[in-house]
């Protein structure tokens, strides 16, 4: 009687150790899945992106292509693993290994394509710098300030998807270039007056006959004035109204 208590004992305790095995598995499983779902979704997002700058930025998205590739195959090395025969179901150190060279590598084609789209919008945004408070900018400068901050999300917050979004980026700065380059005249002379009325270093002396020509056109020269500084009667400046 003893002898059959014993082996029923011994028969419950082989079950919860194999109830306990399978849990452990179990979850190692759903761990390892869990991972390998988002790893994967991570890694066909970049995927994306990178080919959808191909065109554009194929140089300088080489290095990472290379580096995309090799932590794709250590993905795939981790997955072939677990459905393997015998299966090695806790792969979820290794794989949580990699995450912060894939984290590295969407960084980084992000700031190519923010290095790129800043680029693209700096002489546009460098002109309307310039030119934003003279009197034919004036009556448009709500449409233009909304699509220098449509811009300006682009090349530094949100990053293009889909073609579409590439396609809204250049129709957005060719529109934004072609309305600034309405105002007339803006030769390397008159661009170099507005720099130092905009930094507010312009004087008297920058008032040359070219400057003043252009001020004339119009009615430029109402959204100017001189004034003095430090009390020096003799020493004037421009200052933007």
């Amino acid at each position: 009687m003893l002898v059959d208590l014993a082996n029923g004992l011994r028969q419950q305790l082989d079950q919860i150790i194999r109830l306990e095995l399978a849990k452990e598995q179990a979850q190692n499983i759903t761990a390892t899945v869990n991972v390998l779902q988002e790893l994967c979704t991570k890694v066909t997002h970049l995927k994306h992106f990178c080919q959808l700058l191909e065109g554009r930025l194929a140089e300088q998205l080489l290095p990472i292509v290379a580096q995309f590739q090799a932590l794709a195959d250590d993905i795939e090395a981790s997955r072939q693993k677990f459905v393997a025969q015998p299966p090695q179901f806790r792969q979820v150190e290794n794989l949580n290994k990699l995450r912060p060279r894939l984290q590295n590598l969407e960084k980084e084609a992000q700031d190519v394509w923010r290095k790129y789209a800043t680029a693209r919008i700096s002489s546009a945004l460098e002109l309307w710098q310039l030119i934003r408070l003279l009197p034919e900018v004036q009556p448009h400068a709500t449409e233009l300030e909304s699509s220098i901050a449509k811009l300006n999300r682009s090349a530094g917050i949100t990053t293009p998807t889909n073609s579409r979004d590439l396609d809204d980026f250049d129709n957005t700065l060719t529109t934004l270039t072609r309305a600034l380059s309405n105002v007339t005249g803006l030769d390397a002379e008159i661009k170099t007056f507005l720099a130092k009325v905009s930094n507010k270093t312009a004087t008297v002396a920058d008032l040359t006959s070219t400057v003043l020509e252009w001020l004339q056109k119009g009615n430029r020269a109402q959204s100017f004035q001189i004034s003095f500084v430090s009390n020096q009667p003799t020493y004037g400046r421009a200052n933007v109204q």
